[in-house]
């Protein structure tokens, strides 16, 4: 039995490296999707808008919300949003926003052209 106890020896150590390692893994895992969802949480807060006075929703300024959209396709499990996002405020832009229209037109365009190629 003692000649065999330098093997047992070994292989316990072995074996408490490699569930340390895997224990170290899992937790780094973790901590990268609690990030990843607190960033997303950040985005999506500002795109949401807030209500005003009168109970109507406010959105970010058009460059703004572009821009927070932009950054929802550095999140491949939400990407699928950002076309929907685009044209919730393309429509609740006035006729009078023609500049921002045409910007968020571009936008959507330009995203549509990002997940096409991300797709390949």
């Amino acid at each position: 039995m003692e000649k065999f106890l330098p093997y047992v020896t070994a292989i316990i150590a072995i074996l408490g490296f490699v569930f340390s390692v895997w224990k170290y893994i899992d937790l780094k895992n973790r901590e990268e999707k609690r990030l990843n969802y607190e960033n997303y949480s950040k985005i999506i807060q500002n795109l949401k808008g807030e209500l005003n006075h009168n109970t109507e929703m406010v959105f970010l300024e058009g460059s703004f919300y572009v821009a927070n959209v932009y950054k929802l396709l550095e999140f491949p499990e939400y990407k699928y949003i950002s076309i929907p996002l685009l044209n919730l405020k393309k429509e609740t832009l006035s006729v009078e926003n023609e500049k921002q229209l045409k910007h968020i037109e571009m936008a959507i365009d330009d995203v549509l052209k990002k997940l096409t190629l991300l797709k390949k």
